[in-house]
């Protein structure tokens, strides 16, 4: 949906949601993880990526002027995925309690204690995603 910097925002469940978003949002940061991983083996300056996920309502619509607006997403959600995604190390996929809950049954991870981030009054529960199953079917 959008580039901004270095960050890159992908959108799962709008304009249109199949029902799986969750699922397809984690499978794609988790298919980006690997080739980042593949690509970085041949790299002569190795590419740190860390990825944040939140899954929930946010409001989806043109923003801006009228003879220039884009279409995006704003909302708690959004705010919580790019703070998890700064929480995010290199090479972590770093997800909400939402998605978590939405994709346990895709592979394992891994219980985070709470954090504090910006904009949030209350630490927020997080998962870093271990491993997932592979879809050869």
């Amino acid at each position: 949906n959008q580039f901004a910097g270095d960050a890159i925002m992908i959108l799962f469940g709008a304009p249109k949601s199949y029902g799986n978003d969750a699922a397809h949002a984690v499978r794609c940061a988790w298919e980006m993880m690997q080739e980042r991983e593949r690509l970085n083996r041949e790299a002569k300056e190795p590419l740190k990526i860390g990825i944040g996920v939140a899954t929930g309502i946010v409001v989806a619509g043109c923003i801006g002027a009228e003879s220039r607006s884009d279409y995006t997403v704003v909302g708690e959600k959004v705010n919580l995925a790019a703070r998890l995604c700064s929480a995010a190390a290199a090479g972590q996929i770093l997800i909400d309690a939402e998605t978590q809950a939405k994709t346990a049954s895709l592979g394992a991870f891994d219980v985070l204690e709470p954090l504090s981030l910006k904009g949030f009054a209350q630490p927020v529960p997080a998962f870093r995603i271990a491993s997932l199953a592979s879809t050869d079917s």
